[in-house]
């Protein structure tokens, strides 16, 4: 005999694993942003040494050149005040002692629609030397924190997908232990004449909408979550100018994904279930 409240229990079962595995994967989002925001910012960095024209001309003639092209968001000849910070930081020593050697040095931030590799380099070259500015173009040095966060972003993608998985698995079995439930009516079935492609279809198809509907509200209450953490950080609400697609693809895809595991789940435990009514029958 089916009970209404062990079907309860199931579905609610769906539900909270499609809600664990929304807010993982949202987890996981929100530290590849802030990972990609790290590495932006590093491979979006670069310093022009001038190598000729000699004097201020030659740093003048750069910087303007520099700041005239659309792809690059900033361009500011370094102090040496400035380098001495940034020898600071890089070594993790002690600032250097006196007065720093002109360094002919410029900083450039490159826009952020403009490509960080090997090519941006190449580029700034040949606009410098279209404006008679023989220089050349260096990264800054290895940053713990970059790798630090290449490491972190593997690891939320990789944590998040894993979690998922196994999420999906439990929406599996509870789908499986769904259809276990419909025994009379596979019997019946099978002693009607009806094809086990009939009987899995329609298993697979009452479970599936079941699945879905489990994901639509893990995923609302995932969403629901995120925000309301999201507002307390930001009150003003500037996190929702700041909304990628990529941001709300786990939501989307939680019911979808969680129909076709129960759906799937479904399938097996109809095949079973026929194949031992059609062996009794």
């Amino acid at each position: 005999m089916n009970r209404p409240g062990a079907e309860r229990t199931l579905f609610w079962a769906m539900a909270i694993a499609c809600f664990t595995a929304a807010l993982a994967c949202l987890a996981a989002r929100a530290v590849d942003r802030a990972a990609i925001d790290v590495l932006r910012d590093r491979s979006g960095y670069l310093i022009v040494r001038v190598l000729a024209p000699e004097g201020d001309d030659g740093l003048n003639r750069a910087a303007t050149a520099l700041i005239g092209d659309p792809g690059i968001a900033a361009a500011e000849v370094m102090s040496p005040e400035r380098a001495a910070n940034l020898i600071e930081a890089w070594t993790g020593g002690a600032p250097p002692t006196g007065e720093l050697p002109p360094l002919r040095l410029i900083e450039v931030t490159l826009a952020p629609d403009a490509p960080a590799d090997a090519s941006a380099a190449r580029d700034l070259v040949r606009t410098l030397s279209d404006a008679g500015v023989t220089a050349e173009a260096i990264g800054p040095p290895d940053d713990p924190r970059a790798d630090q966060a290449a490491r972190l972003r593997q690891a939320a993608l990789w944590g998040a997908g894993g979690l998922a998985g196994v999420m999906a698995l439990i929406v599996a079995l509870a789908a499986r232990a769904f259809a276990g439930r419909r025994r009379d009516f596979v019997t019946v079935m099978a002693d009607l004449g009806a094809e086990r492609g009939d009987v899995s279809l329609r298993l697979s198809d009452e479970a599936g909408g079941v699945g879905f509907l489990a994901g639509l509200i893990g995923a609302g209450a995932a969403g629901a979550a995120g925000a309301a953490l999201l507002s307390v950080v930001e009150p003003n609400g500037a996190w929702l100018a700041g909304l990628a697609p990529a941001d709300v693809a786990p939501l989307i895809a939680a019911p979808l994904l969680a129909a076709l595991a129960a759906g799937a789940g479904a399938h097996f435990a109809a095949n079973a279930l026929f194949a031992r009514a059609a062996r009794l029958g």
